[in-house]
């Protein structure tokens, strides 16, 4: 798995909870992006370009967030996008977003649970680095 591109005991802690994440079953890799598509952290698998997936991932979550706002349906928490060999999975951050690589066939439930631990852990970490 690549490792992230920010550096230093700070990213670290934005990295531990994509290691596990990643180890779930079914998963392909994950990658942490900030509101401007800019990957702050990631764990994908060989040559996968993971700046090209955080860019994706912000524009996805963005034009997901404007039109639930415009239709007036709420703040974007999820999204899951499904392709005949990938499933893309989307979770909302306070600074950007959580994008989950998974294969067609894995348990989506399983993977949303650690999805969202994964996601609760980056915004603990994020708050206790904001603290400092």
């Amino acid at each position: 798995m690549e490792a992230a591109k920010v550096k230093g005991p700070r990213a670290r802690r934005m990295e531990e909870p994509l290691d596990a994440l990643a180890e779930t079953e079914g998963a392909v890799g994950a990658v942490l992006a900030a509101e401007d598509g800019f990957a702050l952290a990631s764990r994908l698998p060989g040559e996968q370009d993971a700046e090209g997936l955080a860019a994706a991932a912000a524009a996805v979550g963005q034009m997901a967030s404007e039109t639930l706002a415009t239709v007036g349906k709420g703040a974007l928490e999820v999204a899951t996008v499904e392709a005949s060999r990938l499933t893309f999975l989307l979770r909302r951050l306070s600074f950007g977003f959580l994008v989950v690589l998974a294969e067609p066939d894995a348990d989506m439930a399983a993977m949303a649970r650690e999805t969202n631990r994964a996601a609760a852990a980056v915004e603990e970490t994020v708050a206790s680095l904001a603290g400092m």
